[in-house]
């Protein structure tokens, strides 16, 4: 792994592009009763087509975006989506209740949300006009909501809207530096009001270089099960 990657966007694309290849199968995603093999590329389009259109909303670099999702692979596209655009991703547990989730939204001025099941939808509109930093928000599903985006629409619309403007795009990548926040984990709050941790891209790929020297023996053919 080159230890010079300057985001969690670039330590993607070295697995994508370098110690993979794009048509590698990066993740298995549990459909019914069977399990949909996703390739490096299928993930790379969805990550392009999501900042093609946050970017096209007018959101930019240091911006703060709210994801309350299950684990899943829409999360991936997601938060790959707000690193490459060099955003930071607040991700709220999905069991915290309306005023938690209230409180975090407006203690770091979320100008977005990802809402990944309707009953988080619900969750959220119960705090939504307390909200007033919030400009968008994306639903993992059709909601009777026309001023809502579903993830599909966005898929859809991205396609266009990164082509447009990938050029641009590109030069926010480019000003993607290691030490710039990446992410805000907010602490349980058992001493007081939840806090929230600053986490740098370096952190991250800090954290990924430092388990490969670690555990020597995973390489690019070991599986790993997340749940």
């Amino acid at each position: 792994m080159q230890e010079n990657l300057p985001s969690i966007h670039h330590l993607f694309l070295n697995a994508a592009h370098v110690i993979h290849n794009p048509n590698k199968n990066f993740l298995w995603s549990k459909v019914g009763e069977t399990y949909k093999p996703i390739t490096f590329k299928e993930v790379e389009d969805r990550i392009n087509q999501i900042s093609g259109f946050l970017f096209s909303k007018g959101l930019n670099k240091g911006d703060h975006v709210a994801i309350v999702h299950d684990n899943a692979p829409e999360y991936v596209y997601f938060d790959q989506a707000l690193m490459k655009l060099g955003m930071v991703n607040v991700s709220i547990y999905p069991t915290l209740t309306p005023d938690e989730t209230e409180y975090i939204i407006n203690d770091c001025e979320c100008k977005a949300i990802f809402l990944g099941t309707p009953f988080l939808l619900k969750k959220f509109e119960k705090v939504k006009s307390n909200c007033s930093k919030v400009e968008l928000v994306i639903t993992d599903f059709e909601s009777n909501n026309s001023s809502y985006y579903s993830l599909e629409d966005v898929f859809e619309k991205g396609r266009v809207l990164y082509e447009n403007s990938k050029e641009a795009i590109d030069a926010v990548v480019a000003n993607i530096k290691p030490d710039d926040l990446a992410t805000l984990i907010y602490t349980s709050g058992t001493t007081g009001v939840s806090k929230g941790a600053m986490l740098s891209h370096y952190n991250f790929i800090s954290n990924a270089i430092d388990a490969i020297s670690l555990c020597p023996t995973v390489n690019k053919d070991d599986k790993f099960l997340s749940f």
